[in-house]
């Protein structure tokens, strides 16, 4: 009896580890194996597009990248593409993987509005997915704005709570209420009557009832039921949209899981901080939470500015959302914010002027490891021409053709420490400078002896040990002077000595002469970088 009874149980979990391991759904950004499993096999797919705001009749290229469970790239796999939404034309609905896992499709619209965009794998763990939100709007520039808050159903006077962005807390907490201001271009509220169009990134987030139109306040709310409970499974979060007539828009997160995002981890930087009147500036939000880990692929960053104009929002992929900023006409400082899960995530200033300058002043490159510096051309006139005062770091591109446009440096490793000194001339002759400095262990190329003197009185010849050390090797010997090396000299004219990955070398040069002869002449060394040292030999009775 006993023995039958432990049949029965070891069947029983041999039936539920197989039940469990055929299951697989992913949500948006998650997977359905956990890492170092799966080689080879569709375990996370992440979508990722190129830009999430986009002109009208204009498109967005859409990338799914689809990895196995060791993180590697799928090749040659299908992809599915969905479009959730009324907004927008995809260009296919299928696309196979390349190389490095990237499938790719485009989306495009004749109409403003949010569109909502699934990619899926089905693989033998399942169906793994993701899906992010984009937007076309009817205008270039981003002057109207829209700002989004969430209360509970029923709720209180304060906004944007925990409470009130998370869903599911208790059995009949499906609801919420979203609350849009619409304003003009001035950051004053538009006031009644402004057509207000709404939407959500599932179907399961269903639009119960909502004001289509503005109230006197340039108000109007909806609410949102997600149901069912089940979608808790296979995803983190859905997303409410909202579009105006005044041509402003915005997305906002509901998480059906407790959330909490950490002010403290989290961060938001932009580059540059100084840009030309009219200029732009790339946001880039970091997004972490109370428990160290990222936030979920898809939450909703929003950003806004005290000037100038910005991207409404960014969508999170690997905890980082990118917006961009662009700058006023006149000359003044803008403070761009971002909030993620009801929490202001950090704040920065950009200084937004006409006076020239290459931005930033200063840059700091490992010459031990090499690396690139990227310089931004501000104010003046362009074109702007790009010098350095170093024959090896050189600027590419060397003209720069728009204000706000950048040039690089690249620092080879194994450079020795020291300056460059760069040098922007812009249309009219005026000139800006910045300093590249380059630090590290790297030292200075030298060769020994720094001069020989050879008695020429009898003739013959003579082999002379040099040794070159510093720099970067390999390193290659000329001459001023050739009729006075030896045929058999070990080291010629255009001999290259060392290798790359040492930092010394000894070698030999054998000189011959004829009795009584006079000259003096150079052997210089010039290491990979293009640094140079020399020394002089003479010959004399």
């Amino acid at each position: 009896m006993k023995n039958k009874l432990f049949l029965t149980i070891l069947l029983l979990m041999l039936s539920l580890t197989m039940i469990l391991a055929g299951c697989g759904s992913g949500g948006s950004g998650s997977s359905s194996a956990p890492g170092g499993v799966n080689t080879g096999i569709p375990t996370v797919v992440k979508l990722l597009p190129v830009q999430f705001i986009a002109q009208t009749n204009s498109f967005i290229t859409l990338k799914a990248r689809v990895l196995d469970g060791n993180g590697n790239a799928v090749q040659n796999y299908p992809v599915n593409f969905t479009n959730m939404s009324l907004t927008g034309v995809l260009s296919s609905a299928t696309a196979n993987t390349n190389s490095q896992g990237n499938a790719e499709v485009r989306i495009s619209s004749t109409t403003p509005g949010f569109a909502t965009i699934l990619a899926q794998v089905t693989a033998g763990t399942g169906i793994v997915r993701d899906r992010k939100t984009v937007y076309f709007s009817s205008n270039d520039v981003l002057a109207a704005t829209m700002s989004m808050d969430v209360n509970s159903v029923p709720g209180n006077a304060t906004y944007n709570e925990l409470s009130d962005i998370t869903l599911f807390e208790n059995a009949t907490d499906d609801t919420a209420e979203v609350l849009v201001r619409v304003f003009d271009a001035g950051g004053v509220p538009v006031g009644g009557g402004w057509g207000v169009s709404w939407g959500t990134s599932h179907a399961e987030a269903i639009i119960l009832r909502a004001e289509t139109e503005t109230n006197v306040y340039g108000q109007a709310k909806a609410v949102i039921q997600v149901t069912p409970e089940t979608i808790r499974n296979t995803d983190t979060h859905v997303n409410v949209s909202a579009f105006a007539g005044n041509g402003s828009f915005n997305l906002t997160t509901l998480f059906l899981r407790p959330v909490v995002v950490s002010a403290g981890a989290s961060s938001l930087t932009a580059s540059p901080i100084i840009v030309s009147t009219g200029g732009t500036s790339t946001l880039t939000a970091v997004v972490k939470l109370n428990t160290g880990a990222i936030a979920p692929d898809g939450t909703t960053v929003n950003f806004t500015t005290t000037c100038g104009s910005v991207t409404p929002f960014g969508q999170t992929t690997d905890g980082v959302a990118t917006g961009t900023f662009t700058a006023p006409l006149t000359e003044g400082i803008c403070t761009v914010s971002a909030t993620a899960g009801g929490v202001l995530i950090g704040s920065v200033d950009i200084t937004a002027t006409t006076t020239f300058a290459i931005q930033p002043g200063s840059l700091t490159v490992d010459g031990v490891a090499g690396g690139v510096a990227t310089f931004t051309v501000v104010g003046g006139s362009p074109n702007y021409q790009i010098f350095t005062d170093s024959t090896v770091i050189t600027p590419a591109p060397a003209t720069v053709t728009t204000t706000g446009g950048t040039f690089s440096l690249t620092v080879p490793a194994g450079t020795p420490a020291g300056t460059v000194a760069i040098t922007a001339r812009d249309a009219t002759g005026a000139n800006a400078s910045a300093t590249l400095t380059i630090t590290g262990t790297a030292t200075a190329l030298t060769l020994l002896p720094t001069a020989t003197t050879i008695d020429s009185t009898p003739g013959g010849s003579l082999n002379v040990n040099y040794l070159v050390s510093g720099g970067t090797a390999p390193y290659t010997v000329h001459f001023t002077l050739l009729n006075y090396i030896d045929l058999l000299s070990p080291t010629q004219e255009g001999s290259v000595v060392g290798v790359a990955g040492t930092n010394s070398q000894a070698f030999i040069v054998r000189y011959s002469w004829i009795n009584g002869v006079t000259a003096s002449f150079t052997m210089q060394v010039t290491d990979s970088l293009g640094a140079n040292v020399t020394t002089t030999v003479t010959l004399a009775p």
